[in-house]
């Protein structure tokens, strides 16, 4: 009776603590899940992806195929890889794995069919993969994850399939929804940038301003310790700050010397910030830019306008592009005056130091140019070949980079 009592003691215990396992389990799922809706950014949403695999089940490495431009599987993420082994991995979409795959869903690599074993053979190498797991992705696209030796070598239980499973298409709707918004993001930066070219075409004296202006801005920015993306978004992000300038009747951009702008045309004008706002206000991923765009024309005195903003009640980003938005209007000609000369606009810098514009800002900007040889650094920001190039941020939305055509940056 005794024995009978504790062998049923011993099975409510381990089905206690399977019980708490599974609910640990569901827990973590769920707040993984949690997390990887959240996540704005690809990379590093994949990238929680596989290292909470690889901790939950136990595994060394982790990987991502993906289709390139012309369909062929590429390792595009990994973890515990070598990088340039997986970059060899090159499986084509028409091959019998995905067939395969697509039917069972998952594929031991030790249990593969002769009919796959080449290119299970080919992802073995690269990614020491000992598991694959078909993940069907947008549009019919297909994505793979492989999943390499546990660490106490053990085998992968029911278990870990679940949780693979549950994982896999949580990432795979996360990462449907990051990229269905980067082409949103990438539609309408292409509307706004020929906002930009309109509003160019109809003041030609205004042709390039906007590139060269964030130029000078990106300059300014990485001396006060803007890097990497942040740098590039900024750049972009000055690209904007005159759109609102669109909405300006052509008596007013085409104003003549002799013929001053009447008081109610002077009004117009100081609306453009306003109107630039409110036309990026739209897409909530151009949050800087509305706020560029609204405030370049506020002052360090607070004389400025719209808001009369004063002194660092101005965002530092503002304040930058302040004194190169400036700077690149006063050395091109405008319909009512000729261009200032290089020692003219410096002198007006330095005029508008601390009333105008942010001392440090300008000073920062007077370093730079005479650090890196005034008339080289206009011969570079001026040249006719000076463009807008975008480039790919790989699912996160698109990013733009002035260059030169020699890819000088």
């Amino acid at each position: 009776m005794e024995g009978t009592i504790s062998s049923q003691s011993k099975g409510l215990l381990e089905l206690s603590r399977e019980l708490k396992r599974k609910v640990f389990d569901l827990n973590s799922i769920y707040d993984l899940s949690s997390q990887l809706r959240r996540e704005e950014d690809t990379e590093r949403l994949v990238n929680i992806f596989l290292l909470s695999l690889m901790g939950k089940l136990g595994c060394v490495s982790a990987s991502l195929l993906l289709p390139d431009k012309l369909g062929v599987l590429r390792v595009k993420y990994s973890k515990g890889v070598d990088r340039e082994r997986a970059s060899q991995v090159r499986i084509e979409y028409s091959s019998p794995l995905w067939e395969e795959l697509e039917k069972e869903g998952w594929l031991f690599v030790e249990s593969a069919s002769g009919r796959v074993k080449k290119d299970v053979q080919e992802i073995v190498k690269g990614t020491g993969a000992r598991f694959l797991f078909f993940i069907p992705f947008r549009e019919g696209q297909r994505a793979c994850l492989t999943l390499g030796e546990k660490v106490a070598h053990s085998g992968f239980r029911e278990e870990d399939l679940q949780i693979a499973s549950i994982l896999s298409f949580q990432m795979a709707a996360a990462l449907e929804s990051l990229l269905l918004f980067g082409e949103l993001k990438e539609m309408y930066t292409s509307a706004v940038m020929a906002l930009i070219a309109a509003v160019e075409a109809r003041d030609p004296y205004s042709k390039g301003h906007a590139e060269r202006t964030s130029r000078w801005a990106m300059k300014i920015g990485r001396e006060f310790g803007l890097r990497g993306e942040e740098l590039e978004r900024f750049g972009f992000n000055v690209l904007l700050h005159d759109i609102g300038k669109i909405g300006l009747k052509e008596n007013i951009i085409w104003n003549r010397p002799g013929n001053p702008l009447t008081p109610l045309q002077w009004e117009e004008v100081r609306l453009h910030p306003q109107v630039g706002a409110k036309i990026l206000r739209e897409a909530k991923f151009l949050d800087e830019a509305v706020e560029l765009a609204l405030h370049h024309h506020e002052r360090w005195d607070g004389k400025g306008y719209p808001d009369g903003l004063k002194g660092v009640e101005i965002p530092l980003k503002v304040r930058i592009l302040s004194v190169a938005d400036s700077y690149d209007a006063m050395i091109i000609d405008r319909p009512y005056r000729k261009a200032l000369s290089l020692e003219e606009a410096i002198q007006e810098l330095e005029k508008g130091r601390g009333s105008q514009f942010d001392p440090q800002v300008v000073n920062v900007f007077l370093e730079i140019l005479r650090r890196d040889q005034l008339p080289q650094v206009v011969a570079d920001l001026t040249e006719p070949d000076l463009q807008v190039r975008k480039t790919n941020l790989g699912g996160g939305g698109g990013r733009l980079t002035l260059f030169r055509e020699d890819g000088h940056q």
